[in-house]
């Protein structure tokens, strides 16, 4: 709330949603396994891609400067997890 009181309301925001078919994620699993198997990995895998998009962002200003940005994590119980950030 303090990021909202000195900078004001975020004018843009952005949902990123883990995808169990991901290649990166598909070939760290062991034989027999599916994504709903391994959280951790799912997890990770979607940690690294939204650190990399943050970072695309932040140093292009593809979408302008960034004053603040917040990340949100929501954990779903069928595996794969979203997270959402907003940048202000």
């Amino acid at each position: 709330m303090d990021i909202v009181t000195q900078l004001g309301k975020s004018d843009k925001s952005t949902t990123f949603t883990g995808n169990p078919k991901w290649p990166e994620l598909i070939s760290t699993l062991n034989e027999g396994e599916q994504p709903c198997d391994r959280p951790d990995l799912c997890y990770k895998t979607l940690k690294l891609k939204l650190t990399a998009l943050i970072k695309a962002i932040l140093k292009k200003e593809i979408v302008g400067a960034v004053q603040a940005n917040i990340v949100i994590t929501e954990f779903q119980e069928r595996g794969c997890h979203m997270q959402r950030f907003c940048l202000s």
